[in-house]
């Protein structure tokens, strides 16, 4: 393989892992923050489902890094206009597998250096390498039929018969089994659920159909958390104790409704309110309007206070600007990014308000502290983030809401 064709190749996959990377970024502190959303006064590790959910976007990250790989070759050599040789596909080949390694291994540090994974049983090298084999398969037939491709491109050209090219199983190639177009059991009867109960939203049957219906769509969560693409590689416990969740949570929202409508259709033995026959003035004052929450006092000023002087992230250039309702907490988590070797730590910024906080601001004035969170927490306002070296001040206030 030329020298200057593969440094091509190989800056056009620098230019698409950088893109994948910054991907992978945007959707663990999305998860993170809805984490945080749902669980505000939690510190307890991540569960198995989460980590769960950090090793699926790993393994989408390896599948655009091994695909990203097999598309620059592509391109280099369309752009060359030349046709790579049995060797040169078998070299690719090689590169994606070394793609497809050094990703594993670079995801398995990202996740054990989360906070809470490291000491537990968990071998994040080994679910990386299972769930990402579908997604190798996947590149390698695009490779087998780039390959095609070029053996009739060389047919079609030559006068004379072109030699048959070694097959790929010769280079180490798996074999890929045609994949049917059918769905599997389990997936057939969870899209039967999931049509019932399209049913039970759009149409109002009657209640003995609604409890028929649900009880018909229960045994799909089952079948669909055991065989589904998605989840068969799960434990089985995570797998029922998914399904039962749902289970639990459709139940939930279903019971009132089925009580409001048993209540609409039986309605015997209500009883029919009458008239009050008194006036107005016999009734007695009227009572004063309910409290709601506001934003703003009578005067329209707007309930916001500001952390003034801004607080350095490190807790220890000014400690006299932390006060009972302003705290700063500082950990030397010493966090890694995904493709990043350089080691963050974590800085917690907490301001107390006189109500419910409904917005955080959490403004960064240095280059050092990087993914600023802005988590309201009840009466607290949560301003938490990453930190490699300086101590730039952050800007941060709290908006919350007062009832009058």
């Amino acid at each position: 393989m030329l020298s200057e064709l593969k440094t091509y190749a190989d800056s056009l996959y620098d230019q698409s892992l950088q893109k994948s990377i910054k991907l992978l970024r945007e959707e663990e502190l999305k998860f993170r923050y809805e984490v945080a959303s749902r669980n505000p006064n939690s510190y307890l590790p991540p569960s198995g489902p989460e980590i769960q959910m950090r090793i699926g976007f790993h393994v989408k990250h390896i599948e655009r890094s091994m695909a990203a790989r097999l598309e620059s070759y592509r391109a280099a050599y369309g752009e060359a206009g030349k046709t790579p040789t049995d060797q040169e596909f078998i070299d690719i080949l090689n590169d994606i597998n070394n793609t497809q390694k050094s990703s594993i291994s670079h995801s398995a540090q990202a996740i054990l250096a989360v906070p809470g994974v490291l000491g537990r049983t968990i071998n994040a090298s080994n679910g990386l390498t299972a769930n990402s084999a579908h997604g190798h398969d996947r590149v390698l037939q695009d490779l087998k039929v780039w390959r095609g491709q070029a053996h009739l491109k060389a047919v079609t050209q030559d006068s004379a018969p072109a030699p048959i090219l070694a097959p790929l199983r010769d280079a180490g190639l798996p074999e890929i089994k045609e994949q049917s177009s059918y769905l599997s059991f389990g997936d057939s009867l969870a899209s039967v659920g999931l049509i019932l109960m399209i049913v039970f939203i759009i149409f109002t049957p009657s209640l003995w159909w609604k409890v028929a219906l649900l009880i018909l769509c229960v045994p799909s969560f089952f079948v669909f958390a055991r065989k589904s693409n998605w989840t068969h590689s799960w434990h089985w416990c995570f797998q029922y104790g998914c399904a039962l969740l749902i289970t639990i949570a459709v139940a939930s929202a279903a019971a009132p409704q089925l009580m409001a409508q048993w209540r609409t259709e039986h309605p015997l033995g209500t009883k029919v309110a009458k008239p009050d026959p008194q006036t107005p003035q016999q009734r007695g004052p009227i009572p004063p309007t309910p409290e709601s929450w506001h934003t703003e006092d009578k005067d329209g000023k707007p309930y916001v206070e500001y952390w003034d002087p801004p607080m350095d992230p490190n807790c220890k250039a000014h400690p006299e600007r932390t006060t009972a309702k302003h705290r700063c907490q500082f950990s030397q988590t010493q966090i890694h990014e995904p493709g990043d070797p350089t080691a963050y730590d974590t800085w917690n910024l907490y301001m107390d308000a006189p109500g419910p906080v409904y917005e955080v601001g959490c403004d960064p004035t240095g280059q050092h502290e990087i993914k600023p969170l802005r988590i309201p927490q009840g009466n607290t306002g949560l301003c938490s983030g990453e930190i490699n070296g300086g101590d730039a001040e952050i800007r941060m206030y709290v908006k919350w809401k007062e009832q009058w």
